[in-house]
């Protein structure tokens, strides 16, 4: 430097500086992770393994979604909108994977190519269909997450049919 002053030399990746808290408390360092706000994040899959650990649903149709609504207005208006989002995903990947095998098809003439070209065409029409869907039909910022209204709504409609099931079993 011309002042001849030097410029401060950053710290060393393996020897983050101590950075003071409010409490005067160190932070942890930048590699460090907080379990606790690792458990708020992924809070649907614990979600998700109780569903899991209730076994198979029976089927079920729109009367159970409208009686899960009754109940929770937002999580069934949103499982509502993910069910519709999905159709469309699927719609979509469904013509997208027949039109590019057939147009692969067309021009090369091979059959398997067309196949794999036909099934990579399904995949990626109906991931964009779906988030674009989903975007559309749910939202930027939905009430609630998808995926936790969807395990709400399998966790309701579990604890119903068994609810049924020993009403039937005592008769």
């Amino acid at each position: 430097m011309a002042d001849g002053a030097s410029k401060p030399r950053p710290s060393s990746p393996s020897s983050p500086p101590a950075v003071a808290t409010a409490n005067n408390a160190p932070s942890p360092p930048w590699w460090a992770f907080d379990k606790e706000s690792l458990r708020r994040r992924f809070r649907v899959l614990r979600m998700w393994s109780e569903v899991m650990e209730d076994g198979p649903t029976e089927p079920w149709g729109t009367a159970e979604l409208d009686a899960f609504g009754r109940e929770h207005p937002q999580e069934a208006q949103v499982v509502r909108d993910a069910r519709s989002a999905g159709f469309v995903g699927a719609a979509a990947g469904l013509a997208s994977g027949v039109a590019s095998g057939l147009h692969t098809y067309r021009h090369a003439r091979i059959g398997y190519g067309a196949l794999m070209i036909g099934a990579f065409g399904a995949l990626a029409g109906w991931l964009a269909a779906g988030e674009l869907a989903t975007l559309a039909l749910v939202g930027l910022r939905p009430p609630v997450e998808p995926m936790v209204a969807n395990a709400r709504f399998l966790l309701w409609l579990g604890e119903r049919q068994r609810g049924h099931a020993e009403e039937s079993a005592a008769h």
